[in-house]
Order: C-alpha cells, then sequence, then structure tokens
C-alpha cells in the first residue's frame, strides 16, 4: 500500500471520527433539548395543579360544611318531628280528657234538669251538640232568671 492509500484512510477514519462525534454532540444536545422541554411541561403542570390544589380545597371544604349543614337541618326537623309528635298525643289527651268531661257535664246538666221542677223538658233537645255549649230554657211564663256559673239556666 501506498503512503497515499494510507493517508487517504487515517483522513477517512479521521473524518468519521469527526462526523461520529459531531451527530453524538447533537444527539446530545437534541436529548438535553427534550428534557428541558420535559421538564418546562411537568412545571407547568405543577403549577396548575397548584391552582386547582386552592380550589379543591375549596371546594372540600364548602362540602364539608353543606354537609354539615344539612346534618343540623336534619337534626332540628326530626326534633320538630318528635315535638309535633308528643304534640299531637297531648292534644289527643286533651281533647279525650276533654270528651270525657264534656259528657260527665252533659250528663250532670241533664240529671239537674231532670230534677228541677222549673225546666221545661218538651222545649229542651234531646240530641246534644258538643261542639256548642248546652243552654237550659226555663218556664216561658218567668221573665225573670238567671245563669248560673255551668250554663244552667235558673229562674230568680
Amino acid at each position: 500500500m501506498s503512503t497515499s492509500t494510507i493517508i487517504w484512510i487515517v483522513v477517512a477514519v479521521v473524518i468519521l471520527l469527526i462526523a461520529a462525534a459531531v451527530i453524538a454532540a447533537m444527539m446530545k444536545k437534541n436529548k438535553a433539548r427534550k428534557i428541558e422541554k420535559r421538564r418546562t411541561e411537568a412545571h407547568g403542570l405543577r403549577e396548575d395543579a397548584a391552582v386547582k390544589s386552592q380550589t379543591v380545597r375549596e371546594r372540600e371544604t364548602e362540602a364539608a360544611q353543606t354537609e354539615a349543614r344539612a346534618r343540623e337541618v336534619r337534626a332540628d326537623a326530626e326534633a320538630r318531628q318528635r315535638e309535633a309528635a308528643r304534640l299531637e298525643s297531648a292534644a289527643g289527651e286533651h281533647k279525650h280528657r276533654a270528651t270525657s268531661e264534656r259528657t260527665e257535664y252533659d250528663e250532670q246538666v241533664r240529671r239537674a234538669d231532670e230534677l228541677d221542677p222549673d225546666v221545661n223538658r218538651s222545649s229542651r233537645s234531646e240530641t246534644t251538640d258538643t261542639a256548642t255549649t248546652d243552654t237550659a230554657t226555663t218556664d216561658t211564663t218567668t221573665t225573670d232568671t238567671t245563669r248560673d256559673p255551668d250554663g244552667g239556666t235558673h229562674r230568680a
């Protein structure tokens, strides 16, 4: 082999090595650019997430407060429902007692009217309306009458 051939081979090898080095450097630079681009993108996503994190916390707080208020309102409604049931029960007891006392009262007035010679039985109604007060009718020949505290009418 001649010297000029060897020189050309060495020059070709050096050119190839330089080309390989340039290509390797360009690839490394390209890889570094891609990594930097990904870092920048990740940083932007983290910033967006930080903003959303605050919004998420606000929404979670709002949800917790709304749930707490719902529990309060539900507890209040349940307490009012228990109170309404208690009052309905008490009203039923009062109504039963009032009906019983009304029956006793009507019976007592009826017995008093049966015993009283001054009561005109023919003008007295036989049916008793518990929604209205009873009034005893006196003898029509006497106009001077007084009313006792129980609602009965008697001549003076």
